[in-house]
């Protein structure tokens, strides 16, 4: 079933989200976007726009997504065996997944990036942005809520 974005199709065994490929111009690749919905088959404007800024997003967004990268790569606890060079940390990871949650809690507005990334094949990475700004990152542990995420926040500061 479509939801009033012709571009997602409600999972059709978890009907409380949906999901689409979209290409991401700033990546240069294709990525499935899941939108957690906040109504029965219905995207929400605020999500529609975090949506719109993620596919306009320009290369300072990746350069955010890369610092974030390199820092978790100091701080993960992987393969000792895999070395990154800082200046390419890019070639080590890829974003594959952005995840849109329910917005009607919050006057934020947020969202997950999920990554392959070379040093922890096991977790890989998560990357969680507030109006366009990283602010989170860390092992991918599944989609949590915004006071989930900012009680992570907290304890990485």
């Amino acid at each position: 079933m479509k939801t009033n974005d012709e571009r997602f199709e409600v999972d059709p065994y978890e009907s409380s989200q949906a999901e689409a490929k979209l290409d991401v111009p700033f990546l240069g690749h294709v990525c499935t976007f899941w939108v957690i919905l906040e109504e029965e088959a219905t995207i929400s404007d605020r999500q529609l726009q975090v949506l719109e800024s993620i596919l306009e997003a320009s290369d300072e967004f990746r350069s955010e997504l890369n610092k974030a990268a390199l820092i978790y790569y100091q701080v993960a606890d992987g393969d000792p065996a895999i070395v990154v060079d800082s200046e390419n940390i890019s070639r080590n990871y890829s974003p594959y997944m952005f995840i849109v949650p329910s917005l009607c809690d919050t006057e934020e507005d947020y969202f997950i990036v999920n990554c392959s990334c070379t040093w922890d094949t096991e977790h890989s990475m998560s990357i969680g942005a507030k109006n366009m700004a990283v602010v989170h990152y860390g092992a991918n542990d599944g989609i949590r809520t915004w006071d989930e995420i900012e009680e992570e926040i907290g304890k990485q500061k």
